[in-house]
C-alpha cells in the first residue's frame, strides 16, 4: 500500500482538486469529509507521506473555514488544530511549534526546501492563524501569537505569492484582527491586503472578504466595505477552476455580510 500511495501523487492531487473545482456548495459540503477520511486512511499506511500531510492540512483547513466556522466554532477550532498538526509535520515538526524559541523556529523554516514542504507549512500556518483568531480571547491563544506571527512574517517575506498570495493575506488578517496592544496595525494590514489583491489578480475572493470584514469594519470604512463585497457578489472576475468552491462559498458569505451592514458600522 505504501508503494502504491507514493507512486500516485497525481491521484492524490486529483482527489483534492475534484473538491475544490466543485461549484455546487451542497455537493462539496457532503463530499469533502469523506475524501478527507480516505486520505487519512491512506496516511495510516504511509505516515510520513508529505503529499498526504499537505493535502490533509489544506483539506481540513478549508472544510472548517467553508462550512464549520460561524456555525460551530468549537468544532472549527478542533479542525483547525488538526489541519495545523498535519501541515507542520511536512516541515519536520511533531505538531504545532508553540513551545519552540525564535531561533529554533527560524532554523526549521530555513530547512524548507521544496513546494510540498512550503505549501504544507503555509496551510499549517493558515490553520494556526485561524485558530488563534477564533480564540483570541483565551490566554493560550494569546501566548501563541509570537510564534504564529513569526511563521506568517517569514512566509510573507520569502513566499508571498504562494497560492494566490495567501501568505500576504495571512499577514494582513493578523494585523487587522489583533488589537494594537498585541501588535495589530491597520496601516500594515492595508499594505498586505493590497499586495494580496494585486498578486492574486483579485481572483481569490477570500482576500476581498477579509479586507471588508476586518480592515473596513475596524477602520469604519463603509464605502470600501460595500465596494469590496459587491466586487465578490457581481461575479465579473474570471478565476481558475480550483478556486470555484472557495469563491462560491465566499460569494454567499459576502451577501450575508452586506445584508448585515448595519451591525458593523456606527
Amino acid at each position: 500500500m505504501k508503494i502504491a500511495v507514493r507512486m500516485s501523487p497525481s491521484l492524490l492531487n486529483n482527489i483534492s482538486l475534484s473538491i475544490y473545482e466543485e461549484c455546487d456548495y451542497a455537493i462539496a459540503k457532503q463530499a469533502l469529509p469523506g475524501n478527507l477520511k480516505i486520505l487519512e486512511g491512506l496516511l495510516k499506511s504511509d505516515p510520513q507521506n508529505l503529499d498526504l500531510l499537505r493535502l490533509l492540512s489544506a483539506g481540513y483547513c478549508g472544510y472548517s473555514l467553508f462550512f464549520i466556522e460561524g456555525v460551530d466554532d468549537e468544532s472549527a477550532s478542533s479542525l483547525y488544530l488538526r489541519a495545523a498538526s498535519y501541515g507542520f509535520k511536512t516541515a519536520g515538526f511533531t505538531g504545532i511549534p508553540d513551545n519552540l524559541n525564535r531561533e529554533e523556529l527560524l532554523e526549521r523554516f530555513i530547512c524548507l526546501e521544496d513546494k510540498v514542504n512550503i505549501e504544507g507549512f503555509m496551510w499549517a500556518t493558515a490553520s494556526w492563524c485561524l485558530w488563534i483568531n477564533l480564540n483570541i480571547h483565551r490566554p493560550e491563544a494569546i501566548a501563541q501569537l509570537g510564534n504564529a506571527q513569526l511563521c506568517i512574517d517569514k512566509l510573507a517575506e520569502k513566499y508571498p505569492d504562494t497560492f494566490f498570495a495567501l501568505p500576504c493575506l495571512l499577514k494582513a488578517l493578523s494585523n487587522s484582527v489583533k488589537p494594537a496592544m498585541l501588535g495589530g496595525d491597520f496601516e500594515t494590514a492595508k499594505k498586505y491586503y493590497d499586495n494580496a489583491l494585486l498578486s492574486g489578480k483579485r481572483m481569490f475572493f477570500l482576500s476581498q472578504y477579509y479586507y471588508a470584514r476586518y480592515y473596513c469594519v475596524g477602520t469604519q470604512n463603509k464605502e470600501m466595505f460595500i465596494s469590496l463585497l459587491n466586487e465578490i457578489i457581481s461575479g465579473k472576475i474570471a478565476y481558475p477552476d480550483d478556486l470555484c468552491l472557495i469563491n462560491t462559498v465566499f460569494r454567499e458569505k459576502a451577501k450575508i455580510l452586506l445584508n448585515n451592514i448595519d451591525e458593523y458600522f456606527i
